[in-house]
């Protein structure tokens, strides 16, 4: 037993859950938020209980969480940390966990031979899985920083596969705003407000729409999406 660790106590109770069940950018709060709050005695004991059981994504979320903290100062951090990233998209590409920020990695000189890696199993996963939505989100989540046509192709997949997730209409938007393409970002989130779901953030997609529009020219749309927002009242913050 390890009574009194943070494994046992209020740490685990409040802050392990099942990462396929909750949304991308919460997991990326919470991996944060664990590396925070383990010790390295900790961490070495989460690091013992996954090796007894690899596939407990909950334990492997807290590890990447650890070592994305500290992969931009220390080199085994880093090499643990790629390690962790290929393990998840190997086992679990569709997996919330996969498409959480932790899960970022940059093409440099110095680990480009596990970048490659990295790149080539996400093409792999997407052939081998063509019709899971969550594979093609999470791989433009992981491209959309080292090859943005690439990124493209993946979240427009996502969402033709998967109509009715709104966030991942947000994401899409949000990409080609980014990248300047005002109008069919404008049409994203247009998607995304016609989405089913309870927890629709109205005033923020009406919001980005008019920002959207207008940049496009088209100020009468912005105009109508722009009295939207103001007409919603405003959302409680929900961060689990």
């Amino acid at each position: 037993r390890m009574g009194g660790n943070a494994l046992e106590g209020e740490y685990l109770r409040r802050q392990v859950m099942d990462m396929r069940s909750i949304e991308p950018d919460q997991i990326y709060d919470l991996l944060l938020s664990g590396a925070d709050n383990l010790s390295a005695e900790e961490l070495e004991q989460t690091r013992f209980l996954l090796s007894k059981d690899p596939t407990n994504l909950e334990l492997r979320a807290i590890l990447l969480g650890a070592d994305y903290l500290n992969s931009f100062s220390d080199e085994a951090a880093m090499t643990r940390k790629m390690e962790q990233i290929l393990w998840i998209v190997e086992k679990a590409p569709d997996s919330a966990l996969a498409g959480s920020y932790a899960m970022m990695a940059f093409e440099d000189s110095e680990h480009k031979g596990r970048f490659d890696l990295l790149r080539r199993t996400w093409l792999k996963q997407m052939k081998k899985k063509s019709r899971n939505p969550s594979v093609f989100r999470n791989a433009g989540q992981f491209f959309q920083y080292n090859d943005r046509n690439q990124a493209l192709d993946c979240y427009r997949k996502a969402v033709k596969l998967d109509p009715n997730r709104w966030r991942w209409w947000e994401e899409l938007g949000d990409f080609l705003r980014h990248g300047s393409n005002f109008r069919e970002a404008y049409e994203a989130y247009l998607n995304g407000l016609g989405a089913h779901s309870r927890n629709l953030p109205r005033k923020r997609l009406h919001s980005k729409a008019a920002m959207s529009a207008l940049n496009a020219g088209l100020r009468e749309e912005a105009g109508r999406e722009a009295r939207a927002a103001l007409d919603e009242k405003p959302q409680p913050f929900n961060f689990f």
